[in-house]
């Protein structure tokens, strides 16, 4: 557990460092995930949540996409996609 929470916090530290300055043209992602990581659209969750999400809580480069990692069915882990695009 003390493994899953430390890659978690090294992977949200390493997305505020990474996160780039680009604006987003027509829907289009400025950046791609880190390996093990899948590309969403950005939504602001009003609802109560059924599972739990750990990191950002907003789109930091405004492209409206994030990238979304399963930790477990309860826990998902979220991330800017900062990365350069293949």
């Amino acid at each position: 557990m003390k493994k899953i929470l430390s890659l978690m916090i090294v992977v949200l530290l390493m997305s505020f460092f990474l996160t780039g300055t680009a604006v987003a043209s027509e829907g289009s992602p400025v950046g791609s995930c880190p390996s093990g990581f899948e590309l969403h659209e950005f939504m602001e969750h009003s609802d109560p949540y059924m599972h739990h999400h750990i990191g950002i809580t907003q789109d930091l480069n405004g492209d409206s996409f994030i990238c979304m990692k399963m930790v477990s069915e309860e826990l998902h882990l979220h991330v800017d996609n900062s990365l350069p695009l293949p």
